[in-house]
């Protein structure tokens, strides 16, 4: 299974949305993303992952590729890519969550929120 995900920057912060308890992930903090579908490519998947999170659209083309890393969960092995959103603009954002999450922030690199998955803290501190 592939995954794949934005993380969206903003004024040298990321945004970061914590999942219901009750879904995959359940509490953790962790960029808008979710699985590559069959005919998506990964920048493809993240972009609407992103959407159907945040009711955002987002330019593809604008995606940069920063990490990508395997992980384990109950069901099967995920490899999982991030991309990197840099927002050039004015006001700041403030996402609209779908039913998987329960809030959300813009994170600089020395206040990551916890919990959250060991390979977005190395991705987050690598990309500031």
């Amino acid at each position: 299974m592939k995954y794949a995900g934005i993380l969206y920057c903003y004024n040298s912060t990321y945004l970061l949305c914590k999942r219901r308890k009750d879904v995959s992930l359940g509490g953790f903090w962790s960029v808008p993303g979710g699985q590559v579908e069959s005919g998506e490519t990964e920048p493809e998947a993240a972009i609407r992952e992103f959407f159907e999170e945040t009711q955002l659209s987002l330019n593809i083309f604008k995606l940069d590729l920063v990490d990508i890393f395997p992980a384990r969960n109950a069901a099967s092995q995920v490899i999982g890519s991030f991309y990197l959103y840099q927002y050039q603009g004015g006001e700041r954002y403030e996402p609209i969550l779908d039913h998987e999450h329960i809030d959300w922030g813009y994170f600089s690199r020395k206040k990551i929120p916890m919990p959250i998955g060991s390979s977005l803290v190395k991705t987050i501190k690598e990309v500031m």
